[in-house]
C-alpha cells in the first residue's frame, strides 16, 4: 500500500465524522502529483462529486485527519475566503505588470493561507482528540516555516516587498501558537529577527484572543479584525498599494 493510502483507526474515525455531512468519496494522492516541489504536508480540494486529498510522506496520518477537518469546518459554516474578481480587475491588475496568472497564483496562496489561519485553532483542537504523533508532525511544520524565515532574510527594509512579507508573518504567527515547543521556537525567531512586526502580532493576538475562533461567528469577527490590522500595518509602514490592496481583494464570508 502506498503511504498516501494510509488507513488506520484514526483516519477511519475522521472519515466517519465527515460522513455526517457528505457521502462524497475521498480520493488520496501523493502530494507530488499536486506539485513536485510542494513543501506542504497535505492539501485538499472539494469537487462536485469527490474530495481530493494530497499527502506528503511525512506524517500522512496526521495530515489526512488535518485536511478532513478543514472540509468538515466548511460544512459547519466556518468562514471562507474568496478573491474579489472585480476588485482585482479594477484596482490591483492595473498596478501590476507582467503575467496575470502569476498575480492570481500569488493571490490564491494568500487566500489559502488566510483561510487556514482561521480554521487552524479549531482544526488542531479537534486533532488533539486523536492519539497522533504530534511531535513529529509539528517538527515538520517547524522545518517548513524555518525555511520560509531563512528565505526572507535577503530582503532589506528598502525593498518594496519587505513589509508585505512581514504582513504574512503576522498572519502565519497564529499557527505558531498552536505548535507547542516547535511553535515556541518559531516565535522566538520571529521576535529576534523582526521585533517590530512581532510586537504588532502580539497586539493583534491580544485583541483576537478575546473573540476566538471556536464558532463560525467568532471566527468571522476575528478574521475581519486580522485583515484590518494587517492592512493598517502595511499603511503605517508605507507599503505600496499594489501589495497592500491584495489583502483588500480577499473577501471573508460566512
Amino acid at each position: 500500500m502506498n503511504y498516501w493510502d494510509i488507513e488506520t483507526e484514526n483516519t477511519m474515525k475522521a472519515l466517519e465524522m465527515l460522513r455526517m455531512y457528505t457521502s462524497k468519496p475521498v480520493i488520496r494522492h501523493d502530494i507530488k502529483d499536486f506539485a513536485s516541489d510542494s513543501r506542504s504536508l497535505g492539501v485538499c480540494f472539494e469537487e462536485p462529486n469527490r474530495i481530493e486529498v494530497y499527502l506528503s510522506k511525512n506524517s500522512p496520518e496526521e495530515s489526512f485527519i488535518h485536511e478532513i477537518f478543514h472540509i468538515i469546518l466548511k460544512y459547519e459554516g466556518f468562514p471562507r475566503v474568496s478573491i474579489k474578481e472585480d476588485f482585482v480587475e479594477d484596482y490591483i491588475d492595473p498596478l501590476i505588470s507582467g503575467n496575470k496568472q502569476i498575480l492570481y497564483n500569488a493571490l490564491t496562496k494568500l487566500r489559502n493561507d488566510f483561510e487556514c489561519t482561521l480554521d487552524h485553532p479549531e482544526v488542531y483542537k479537534r486533532m488533539k482528540l486523536f492519539p497522533l504523533d504530534f511531535d513529529a508532525y509539528f517538527e515538520k511544520e517547524y522545518e517548513k516555516k524555518l525555511e520560509r524565515f531563512q528565505e526572507g532574510r535577503h530582503l532589506s527594509k528598502s525593498d518594496e516587498q519587505y513589509y508585505f512579507y512581514r504582513q504574512q508573518d503576522i498572519l502565519i504567527g497564529f499557527d505558531y501558537l498552536l505548535w507547542e515547543e516547535q511553535g515556541e521556537k518559531l516565535l522566538k525567531i520571529f521576535s529576534d529577527w523582526y521585533p517590530d512586526t512581532y510586537s504588532s502580532f502580539l497586539s493583534l493576538h491580544k485583541a483576537v484572543v478575546e473573540i476566538g475562533f471556536a464558532t463560525p461567528q467568532t471566527a468571522f469577527k476575528s478574521a475581519k479584525l486580522i485583515r484590518e490590522h494587517i492592512i493598517k500595518y502595511g499603511k503605517r509602514h508605507g507599503l505600496k498599494n499594489k501589495y497592500n490592496r491584495w489583502w483588500e481583494a480577499l473577501e471573508i464570508r460566512l
